[in-house]
């Protein structure tokens, strides 16, 4: 031990240059008191053994100076533990102190006032590293891996963001988002919303749902990423409570899916009763056209007869007869003038009925055929 004149002490150093030097002579910065040159290594009541608390090293270890703990081969409180009387642990003393904490190539960043960065970071060249997630537990009564898991991937097009969580026993996406263009932005979503204010009705009935969806007009764009030509629809034509202008951005646009939705229901809806209504109306006019031919053949409707004709042609095998009072269900009578050999009455449907010849005609077949409007 060395003791110089200015009062340092020196244990294992010849010339101390502070108040206390340990294995080296050290340098007097910034006021230091106390200079060790190698590990330092604090134990508290305990002896380092199997079972027992670890041990703090202050020192170098993997090729960098920090704080390590050495802890037993089975013990388990060997963490490492950070703490402060104030209730906060800074990693750098104020905001734009450039100090970060890391863990593998992640990091928390002091970077426009806090910015975590995961997988990777710009800063430290590591970009791409692995498939980064977020976890959330909750007190839902399951031990599980997770609850909710917020993850990125990439699907040969770009990043993609995915928001997955549980039904029970079965794994289920909440959320999940792809850009691949200007316009072109997919999302697949699972959600419920309270419904029954006015932008989140079930149709637009103070509009004319066909007329909006009728003005809305197609645009030809290229993909930026698969470079091929598709159609969208223009946003400019669509309705203003479905789509608006991004702010400071005139190429891009904003969709609310809830209020298309919206529409798409008051349309169908409207579509049905438009419908309906045209055909009660035209119900109503046969209705009366049947009973004023029934008042003029002095028959019913379904009683009267009908019958009708044509010639089906030499080397044919087969013919289609196409007459409005046919029915699926109609009972047919064909007569032939000359032999036609064998056939039959196939497809028949409402508006016409198919004759099949077991073999070509030989010579043009004049017909007729008679059947009721029943």
């Amino acid at each position: 031990m060395r003791v110089t004149a200015g009062g340092n002490v020196g244990i294992g150093a010849t010339a101390p240059a502070v108040r206390l030097s340990v294995g080296g002579n050290g340098t007097n910065v910034y006021a230091t008191d106390m200079w060790v040159e190698n590990n330092i290594h604090v134990q508290g009541n305990e002896t380092l053994n199997q079972g027992g608390r670890g041990r703090m090293r202050i020192g170098t270890a993997w090729g960098f100076m920090g704080l390590f703990t050495d802890g037993s081969s089975t013990g388990a409180a060997n963490d490492l533990v950070l703490g402060s009387g104030s209730g906060y642990v800074r990693v750098g003393p104020y905001v734009n102190s450039n100090q970060h904490l890391r863990w593998s190539n992640s990091t928390l960043r002091d970077d426009q006032g806090g910015a975590i960065e995961l997988g990777g970071n710009d800063a430290l060249g590591a970009y791409g590293n692995g498939t980064p997630y977020i976890d959330w537990h909750v007190n839902d009564g399951y031990n599980r891996d997770y609850d909710i898991r917020e993850i990125a991937s990439t699907d040969g097009y770009g990043p993609t963001m995915s928001w997955i969580s549980y039904e029970g026993a079965n794994q289920y996406p909440y959320l999940q988002l792809d850009w691949i263009g200007a316009y072109d932005n997919w999302a697949d979503v699972s959600a419920w919303q309270y419904w029954a204010n006015s932008s989140n009705s079930l149709y637009w009935d103070t509009y004319s749902d066909l007329d909006l969806i009728d003005k809305i007009r197609p645009k030809a764009i290229v993909n930026p990423k698969t470079k091929e030509v598709v159609m969208i629809n223009d946003p400019e034509t669509m309705p203003s409570f479905i789509t608006k202008q991004s702010k400071g951005n005139s190429d891009q646009y904003i969709y609310n899916l809830c209020s298309a939705i919206s529409l798409n229901t008051g349309a169908i809806r409207q579509l049905r009763a438009e419908t309906k209504t045209c055909n009660e109306g035209q119900d109503a006019r046969l209705e009366r056209l049947e009973k004023m031919v029934e008042a003029l053949s002095g028959q019913k409707l379904d009683d009267i007869q009908f019958i009708s004709g044509g010639t089906v042609y030499k080397g044919l095998s087969t013919y289609v007869v196409m007459d409005g009072r046919i029915t699926a269900d109609s009972k047919i009578s064909i007569n032939f003038k000359g032999s036609v050999g064998s056939y039959k009455i196939t497809e028949q449907t409402n508006g016409s009925f198919r004759l099949s010849f077991d073999a070509p005609l030989q010579q043009d077949a004049p017909y007729t055929y008679s059947s009721s409007l029943k």
